[in-house]
């Protein structure tokens, strides 16, 4: 791209930092260019993964406050939902099996709870591959631990990107465990970032089974990238604060659906 298009993609992602979204109208005021340029402007940044097109003007994409997230932060969200998924999950999980523990807060909760069953003989022979330092902490004292290495992430603390596929790509799992940022019943799985879709896009077609974890405030709500249908993971594992109304309705699906 010119140096133009960067200089204007820069005072774009400003604006919608401070206000969210912007309308044609504004844009327009802003660069003091006619529709037609800016309409074109608004294409390119959405197909460069900047914003999101919306009636009448753009909004900032979810990949774009990444800056804003934190391990830290996030593990508070919804702690007590977080641990009951995560002991609901970790029984699903026997003796023998391969395991892949994606990163994420609630998948890492899965992983100390997976670590606290083998410490009590509730499961053995356990071998863990992650793309996550938690994880990796937490589990290699008490099993065999592969790090799936790549391009890290500090604020997620894990690793992504092309390395990470390569490594993947000739590597089978009995059981995936993979968190998300947003589900509907349209628009299906979905997270805010192409390198995280990517690799959850690899787990679907090399586990046994994929379990998607996701306390009930990811439900009826998008993000920026959908990877699969509600009908192609195994199950999907949340928290009794989704209502009946949201569990009858995602229950159509051939995921089967766990409140915690």
């Amino acid at each position: 791209m010119s140096a133009i298009y960067e200089e204007r993609k820069k005072q774009v992602l400003q604006h919608l930092s401070q206000n969210g979204k912007l309308s044609l109208q504004e844009l327009q005021d802003i660069f003091q260019l006619s529709p037609a340029t800016i309409r074109r402007m608004c294409a390119s940044l959405e197909a460069d993964g900047s914003v999101i097109r919306v009636r009448g003007g753009i909004r900032i994409a979810s990949s774009n406050t990444q800056t804003d997230y934190s391990f830290e932060h996030n593990s508070v969200e919804y702690a007590s939902e977080k641990i009951r998924i995560a002991e609901a999950v970790c029984r699903s999980i026997h003796d023998n099996q391969s395991v892949f523990l994606e990163s994420g807060t609630t998948v890492y909760q899965c992983a100390l709870c997976l670590a606290d069953r083998i410490q009590n003989h509730l499961c053995k022979n356990i071998t863990v591959f992650t793309n996550s330092l938690n994880n990796l902490y937490v589990l290699a004292p008490v099993t065999q631990v592969s790090l799936i290495g790549g391009g890290y992430r500090s604020e997620r603390q894990d690793f992504v990107g092309h390395l990470t596929e390569r490594f993947l790509q000739n590597l089978y799992f009995d059981h995936a465990i993979i968190g998300v940022d947003g589900i509907s019943q349209d628009s299906g799985l979905m997270v805010m970032d192409f390198n995280t879709a990517h690799i959850d896009e690899r787990l679907l077609g090399q586990s046994s089974q994929v379990t998607v974890v996701a306390h009930s405030g990811k439900f009826d709500k998008r993000s920026l990238l959908s990877f699969a249908t509600l009908d192609d993971v195994s199950r999907i594992v949340t928290d009794s604060r989704l209502t009946d109304e949201q569990f009858r309705a995602y229950s159509q699906h051939a995921a089967e659906l766990i409140r915690a």
